[in-house]
């Protein structure tokens, strides 16, 4: 016979009883099965557990008390149980009501077999009754159910269980979670079954983890595996002998009369030494040498330490214990301020509660004593969890002291429990409170041990830390001692508790405040690497970006410093080269705003602040907010005396790059001139800063179709960029990969396909293969491989693209569009129509939304939308978007540009498709006269407007015409093979 017992945990006593006695009479502890024991297994998750036990048991007990009626557990199980047990008849035999303490039970129980164990009735009457009910509910009765009458345990409930319970702390109703450590706590005392050899272990953690709760909560759940349970205070060597004498006591020892209470110790240590199956559970053990000298050896007893102290050396083994996680908090915090009843889930609390309990609990970050002290207030002031989240983040310091006026096993508050141990490190080690401030004012969950040896600067205290591992060692050992910070060995990072950190600020005075402030950013500004795509710097710079933002959070202090200008600036420089705009661009900000402060509006450092957020502003597309940037930067710039002029080049690249993006190619070309100009005057022929308004001229020559003055111009950039910054550098790659479009735009594919695989794999190499630089080298190798009919590799390059820039730049961004567009295309050579459609649209509402229904390349848009609804034969859809897209071209490019012969070209296919082949006719011989002109007459462009302009010759029959022109096309055939 199996059985499964449900139940309150308010009932474990009743229930722990009951079980104990039902295994001894069904001889196995297999036959009942009871959740308090702490039986599921490593890894298990309780419910499919309960589960999967409800379903294999043959009967089902239920312990009936007020709390059971009011437990959502208890009536998950019992209606589980009613389903499985699938007649009513079965249900009567198979489901049975235990009531323990009297209580209105539900309708739907009312027809189960009762058996009352409500005292003043005999214990030993009920249980003989409950095993008469087992025994008649078998379907094989012969078999033997019960041992001899005698062996069974008679008496009443009023009787004390078969344990010696020397457990002053009440089990608290509201425990929450730790799941996880309980079940490794018992795994790691019960290893050894025989208890030959005393188990020792350590519950490590920072005051008000929970440390002790969780020593409560394990002397309850699992105190059938134990015939005494000892509890003893250890913070001092007087509580701890003073509970070695009521221990004493309670064995009725002959020594526990003594009056030497060290005498006395020594025989309770003897009596655990001689005898087996006791937990003692020393609370508090922060200093393990007060509690060596009177813990038992080699016996067949289990010994539970609650201490502070990370290194436990010898004296036991430490399972350390961490803060809540999100979903446990928030549980204990709705259940303590009683919005939750103590057997609750999230799920009966309403969406905004539960976020604003979120709130709180990441606020507290996790820490349960604070959890519980929040959840005190929120009860007794009977407030809404809004409300007290508003008077944390304004009188923090106050409700971290404040005590609760309720009765509690842990009477001091958040900020006194630490404060005693804040006294001891300041009085042990100077350097180790030193550094504990520093990490106050620090991230709090990764802090490189290699930031602190860098603080040889900060003070006569904390300097000495920076000379060498040694001391830092020692400095994070007296932390230890305390688990006021934590370390990760391998990766040689600190972390700190939020709590802790605001507590330590709370305690400071504004001046004192104001001077960590200062040596904190006065370090990460020391250690911070300076200069722009330091890529063998990037991950040092990343431990240290986390630090730089919190250091924003204490604008006091760095408010007029231009060290923290100085700071921001070389962090926000290291984002924006990882394209993470939206964190760069406060960073940026601040520094303008400091250095307009303290040096004027018209400093030449302020015109580089204005510089750099005018490029941030424009790689976001926020085009209107750069311009002005730019604008004032060049003023400053030219109106400053005793500077390096040539950093007037920087706002006329960035204005010039602005004008060529909207398509303003003739307020740009002079720019990018200028700028050339300036830095061959100033840095001579082969700096490196040259490169810039090369590229931007050949690109703004290559838009203009003037492909043999783009050469030129490319080669140039690429060949600076070489030899100043090696042939691997991103820079490098950025002028393949202009070098490469211009080929591709120029019809020679043969050139622009090695130049864009070598570019690819630069950045990829340089960057990783995420980075959104990485896309300038898809978008036209998958556009070339199109052309080339490899639809399958250019498609996975087009989507890679896509999934790229939208990772890194939003959903929104207007070179979202190059991806957008390329796929599309590629779906209409598919005649995949209706996946183009969408992609089209969708480019063409991300161009005109960020940069206006006129800009030039909403064209690339328009044109490839217009071509796909002719090739559907929805003509009248399609010609306004022709008509529209030769108007904005021709207004931006002029009437001879090769990519206005683009838009003719379809347009004139539009036509001939319709048969309106006098329409057709001249559109073609617009388009041919502009594609030889400029692309020359091999060039595929042209040869393919040549071959169309024959074929409609032909049709009209005119084959006169057509002749020559044939003729034309095959010797160019024929040449282009040789």
């Amino acid at each position: 016979m199996r059985i499964f017992i449900c139940h309150s945990s308010a009932d474990d006593d009743f229930g722990i009883h009951l079980v104990r006695d039902l295994r001894q009479t069904l001889g196995s502890e297999d036959a009942v099965w009871y959740d308090s024991q702490g039986g599921l297994l490593g890894g298990e998750s309780w419910w499919p557990t309960v589960l999967r036990e409800i379903k294999s048991r043959d009967i089902f007990l239920v312990i009936l008390s007020p709390d059971a009626m009011n437990s959502e557990w208890v009536h998950a199980e019992v209606t589980i149980a009613w389903q499985q047990k699938l007649s009513q008849n079965e249900a009567a035999k198979r489901i049975v009501g235990i009531l323990y303490r009297p209580c209105e039970v539900r309708d739907d129980l009312n027809t189960l077999q009762m058996i009352s164990f409500v005292a003043p009735r005999p214990y030993a009457e009920a249980f003989d009754q409950l095993l008469l009910a087992l025994h008649s509910s078998r379907t094989d009765s012969t078999l033997p159910l019960f041992t001899p009458p005698g062996e069974r345990i008679t008496g009443t409930l009023t009787e004390e269980p078969r344990l010696t319970w020397h457990m002053p702390m009440r089990r608290n109703p509201l425990f929450t979670g730790r799941e996880t450590i309980l079940t490794l706590l018992c795994e790691q005392l019960t290893s050894h079954r025989s208890m030959a050899l005393t188990q020792v272990q350590a519950i490590s953690g920072l005051g008000g983890i929970g440390k002790t709760q969780i020593a409560v909560e394990y002397a309850y759940r699992y105190r059938e595996l134990y015939s005494h349970v000892f509890w003893v205070r250890a913070a001092t060597s007087s509580d701890l002998l003073a509970d070695f004498v009521s221990i004493a006591q309670t064995l009725t020892l002959a020594d526990g009369d003594e009056p030497n209470q060290y005498l006395v110790a020594i025989a309770v240590k003897r009596w655990l030494e001689t005898h087996a199956g006791w937990l003692l559970i020393l609370d508090n053990a922060d200093d393990l040498s007060t509690i060596t000298n009177f813990m038992p050896q080699s016996t067949r007893g289990h010994i539970v330490l609650t201490t502070r102290a990370q290194a436990t050396g010898i004296v036991a083994q430490a399972l350390d214990v961490e803060k809540m996680d999100l979903q446990e908090g928030v549980l204990l915090l709705l259940r303590r301020a009683k919005r939750l009843l103590p057997g609750g889930l999230q799920e009966h609390v309403q969406p905004l509660h539960r976020a604003e309990a979120e709130a709180i609990v990441r606020e507290l970050d996790g820490l349960p004593l604070a959890l519980d002290q929040a959840g005190a207030y929120i009860e007794e002031k009977q407030c809404s969890l809004a409300t007290y989240l508003s008077l944390y983040r304004t009188h923090r310091k106050a409700l971290l002291l404040r005590r609760s006026t309720m009765p509690s096993d842990h009477p001091e508050p958040v900020a006194a429990t630490w404060q005693l141990s804040f006294r001891s490190v300041e009085q042990n080690q100077p350097a180790a409170a030193d550094l504990l401030c520093l990490c106050a004012f620090l991230d709090p969950d990764a802090i490189p041990e290699a930031l602190l040896l860098q603080g040889a600067e900060l003070g006569t205290v904390l300097g000495p830390i920076a000379t060498g591992i040694f001391m830092l060692n020692e400095a994070i050992e007296e932390l230890l001692k305390y688990s006021l910070v934590r370390r990760n060995a391998d990766a040689q990072l600190l972390s700190v508790h939020r709590l802790v950190q605001a507590v330590l600020r709370d305690e400071m005075d504004a001046t004192t405040q104001s001077r960590w402030m200062a040596r904190c950013i006065q370090l990460l500004n020391h250690i911070f690497p300076a200069g722009t795509m330091i890529i063998e710097q990037w991950e040092w710079c990343e431990q240290l970006v986390p630090h730089v933002l919190k250091s924003t959070t204490f604008n006091v202090q760095w408010e007029n410093s231009l060290e923290a200008a100085a700071l921001f600036h070389k962090t926000a420089s290291y984002l924006f080269d990882r394209v993470r705009y939206g964190e760069a661009e406060p960073l940026f900000v601040h520094t303008l705003h400091i250095k307009e402060r303290v040096l004027g509006l018209h400093h030449p450092e302020v015109a580089l602040s204005l510089y750099h957020l005018g490029s941030l502003y424009y790689e976001q597309a926020k085009y209107e907010e750069a311009e002005p940037l730019f604008v004032r930067a060049q003023a400053i710039w030219e109106q400053a005396a005793d500077v390096d002029h040539s950093q007037i080049a920087y706002p006329l690249n960035g204005l010039a790059d602005l004008y060529y993006e909207q398509g303003k190619y003739e307020e740009a070309e002079p720019l990018y001139a200028r700028a050339l100009s300036i830095l061959e005057q100033t840095s001579g022929h082969d700096y490196v800063e040259l490169a810039h308004p090369l590229s931007g001229l050949a690109n703004l020559h290559r838009r203009q179709g003037k492909y043999e003055e783009a050469e030129p111009l490319s080669l140039r950039a690429l060949s600076i960029r070489e030899q100043a910054l090696g042939l691997n550098h991103p820079e490098v790659a950025h002028s393949l990969n202009h070098l490469a479009n211009l080929y591709y735009e120029w019809g020679k594919y043969e050139r622009a396909e090695p130049l864009s695989i070598r570019a690819l794999q630069i950045l990829e190499k340089a960057l990783g293969p995420d980075h959104s630089d990485v896309a300038r080298s898809l978008n036209p190798l998958a556009g070339l491989y199109a052309m080339q009919r490899k639809y399958e590799e250019a498609e996975a390059l087009f989507l890679r693209a896509l999934h790229i820039q939208e990772r890194a730049l939003g959903p929104d961004h207007p070179k979202i569009a190059f991806p957008l567009n390329g796929l599309a295309n590629l779906y209409v050579m598919q005649s995949k129509y209706e996946e183009a459609e969408a992609l089209f649209l969708r480019a063409l509402r991300v161009r005109e939304q960020a940069l206006g229904p006129d800009y030039p390349k909403v064209v690339y848009s328009l044109n490839g939308l217009a071509d796909l609804y002719s090739k559907q034969g929805r003509y009248e859809e399609a010609e306004p978007l022709f008509v529209r897209a030769l108007t904005v071209r021709e207004q931006s490019l002029g009437s001879h540009h090769p990519h206005m012969a683009e838009t003719i070209h379809a347009f004139a296919i539009f036509h001939h498709d319709q048969g309106h082949l006098a329409e057709a006719k001249i559109l073609y011989q617009r388009a041919l006269a502009i594609r030889e002109t400029i692309l020359g007459p091999q060039n595929p462009y042209t040869r393919e407007t040549l071959s169309r302009y024959i074929a409609l010759l032909q049709q009209a029959g005119r084959l006169d015409e057509a002749a020559p022109l044939e003729a034309r096309l095959q010797a160019g055939l024929e040449e282009t093979s040789l």
